[in-house]
């Protein structure tokens, strides 16, 4: 191949977005790998306890208004007027639900520890975090495929700096200050994409944008936010029924699974946009795409586990080993349902996974309430996986019927041809 098509070829939005993902992938395991040495199980527990209700309360206020910035600007409108119309109902936001968010970290945490410390954090930065959410869906929407890779890349490497910083200058970190720092890097990191003037937040706002991006955000925020309750309602029912020790041990599994989630987003986002410019025809290649490249990577993790917990996190988490086998496989249906999701979306019908998402997530609760008692932290990584098939089923079903009607093994098989191009780069799947 030439220099100028391997130009082309890592300039495609699948191939970029699936470069930075593995390095973020690399980043990602070496942030994890100095969090467990720098906490162990037990402090990483503790970290847990703040980081996943933290992080996934940020994600839910966000009303499903990134999914309508990211459909406006992938349909052509100006950048720096949806930008000033995410600074408005980010602020709004922020004033409604900080002091009742306050008040639930009470329950959540002992006043003065440092998981309550952490949690108030996260309810002062609601407003950063919400306008970083709409920032980054305005630059997927753009097709400002080299920004988006480049906010997936830069916080993980500057979390890693921080970390070694602690590191070298601690004798004995806390998960107060871990956990500062892996705050403080993910509220502020999406603010960068202000770099770009097309986002400088500009242009006379009218009330009808407004009614606008909250009609089409809470349209699909009750099945947004039953699919994201789904995707870590395992880690979050274990952060609440399990020992620190335990928490930290599954926290660890998760966060190593998750990473694979990137591999789905950097194939999802681009065919999102494929959608909402109505090119519908290549949906059932990219989800079996998306659940093949999950598979083969799960795979070779899995193979891998013994060296790598040894040799990154320490024999203190070798004991978490079956559960993430069964993490990394469960992130095969997942892979698909995002892939799903997101082109749902781009299909104008961000509301329609709701019934399916809800079945999930509540036999998915119920699984682990079951079997925990006999089987531990393993019963959260099982349900999981079943959850996503369920999921995956429900969306090739609503994909279907939304999207275009195509043969169902198309989901789930790509023909050695047609992924060979895909490989060379002709199409675009």
């Amino acid at each position: 191949m030439t220099l100028s098509g391997l130009k082309r070829q890592f300039g495609r939005p699948g191939s970029l977005l699936f470069g930075s993902t593995m390095a973020t992938l690399g980043f990602g395991l070496i942030s994890a790998a100095i969090q467990a040495r720098l906490l162990g199980p037990i402090g990483r527990g503790e970290l847990a306890i703040a980081m996943v209700p933290g992080t996934l309360i940020a994600m839910l206020l966000c009303f499903g208004l990134p999914d309508f910035f990211s459909r406006k600007a992938a349909q052509g409108a100006a950048l720096g007027l949806l930008s000033k119309l995410a600074v408005l109902l980010s602020l709004a936001i922020g004033i409604v639900v900080v002091v009742p968010y306050a008040f639930i970290v009470e329950l959540q945490a002992p006043i003065g520890s440092d998981p309550w410390w952490l949690l108030i954090a996260y309810a002062i930065g609601v407003p950063v975090f919400v306008y970083g959410y709409c920032l980054t869906a305005m630059l997927v929407g753009s097709g400002s495929w080299k920004f988006v890779a480049g906010l997936r890349v830069v916080p993980q490497i500057s979390i890693i700096c921080g970390l070694l910083v602690v590191a070298l200058c601690s004798n004995n970190p806390t998960p107060l200050l871990v956990g500062v720092i892996l705050i403080g890097v993910s509220a502020l990191a999406p603010l960068s994409s202000l770099l770009r003037p097309a986002l400088h937040p500009r242009g006379a706002l009218k009330w009808s944008m407004v009614r606008e991006a909250f009609g089409f955000g809470m349209r699909g925020w009750p099945a947004g936010a039953i699919a994201l309750l789904n995707q870590r309602v395992d880690l979050l029912v274990v952060t609440v029924i399990a020992s620190p020790e335990n928490t930290g041990l599954y926290a660890v599994a998760t966060t190593l699974a998750a990473v694979l989630t990137g591999i789905a987003n950097a194939v999802a986002l681009p065919a999102r946009n494929r959608v909402a410019q109505g090119e519908r025809e290549g949906v059932p290649r990219t989800v079996a795409l998306a659940m093949l490249i999950a598979l083969v990577v799960a795979a070779i993790t899995w193979l891998c586990l013994p060296l790598l917990i040894h040799v990154v996190l320490g024999d203190a988490f070798m004991s978490a080993a079956p559960v993430m086998a069964i993490l990394l496989f469960a992130q095969v249906p997942l892979a698909g349902v995002i892939v799903l999701t997101q082109c749902l979306i781009g299909a104008g019908k961000p509301g329609s996974p709701l019934a399916g998402e809800l079945l999930a997530l509540i036999t998915t609760t119920i699984l682990i309430l079951t079997m925990f008692p006999t089987f531990g932290i393993l019963s959260a990584a099982f349900a999981s996986g079943v959850g996503n098939i369920m999921s995956l089923i429900v969306l090739i079903a609503l994909a279907q019927k939304h999207i275009k009607r195509q043969p169902i093994h198309g989901y789930f098989f790509i023909p050695p041809a047609q992924l060979f191009s895909i490989v060379r780069g002709r199409e675009n799947g």
